[in-house]
C-alpha cells in the first residue's frame, strides 16, 4: 500500500505493525480456511450430477479457501489471484507437486466425464495441507 496523505500517522502505523506477519494472525486464518474447506457437498454434488459447471462454482470458493490458508502458513499476506501462482512457487511451506496437482484439479474440472478424477485430485491435496 503506497500512503499519499496520511497526517496523523495512522496508516504508517498499520504498516508498521503488519510488516511481519503476525502468528496469531496466521494461526487464525489457518483454522478458519481449513476449516472452511471440510465444507465439501457442493462439490461432491457437481460430481455425482456431473455438473461441470457447479463444479466450478464449488471449486472457485474452495479454491480461495486453499490459497487463503497456505498465504497465510508461509506468512504471506494475500494480495490476489493475479500472482498466486508466482508465490506458490517459492512457498516452503505447500503440498507436494502443488502447482502442477492444482492444474490437473483445474484441467479435469472442465469435462464432466472428469469431474471424479478432479475431485480426487483435490481431495488428496487438501488432505496433504492439512498435514504440513
Amino acid at each position: 500500500m503506497r500512503i499519499f496523505y496520511d497526517p496523523d500517522g495512522f496508516l504508517q502505523s498499520f504498516q508498521q505493525r503488519l510488516a511481519e506477519y503476525p502468528a496469531a494472525l496466521a494461526k487464525a486464518v489457518v483454522h478458519h480456511h481449513l476449516d472452511a474447506l471440510e465444507d465439501v457437498e457442493d462439490l461432491e454434488r457437481a460430481v455425482v450430477r456431473k455438473d461441470v459447471l457447479f463444479y466450478h462454482f464449488a471449486l472457485d470458493l474452495a479454491l480461495d479457501h486453499f490459497l487463503q490458508a497456505l498465504f497465510a502458513m508461509n506468512r504471506e499476506y494475500f494480495p490476489s489471484r493475479k500472482r498466486s501462482e508466482i508465490y506458490l512457487r517459492g512457498f516452503k511451506a505447500k503440498p507436494s507437486e502443488c502447482e502442477q496437482r492444482l492444474g490437473q484439479v483445474i484441467a479435469l474440472g472442465g469435462n464432466a466425464e472428469t469431474l471424479g478424477q478432479s475431485y480426487e485430485i483435490w481431495k488428496s491435496l487438501m488432505h496433504d495441507s492439512k498435514h504440513i
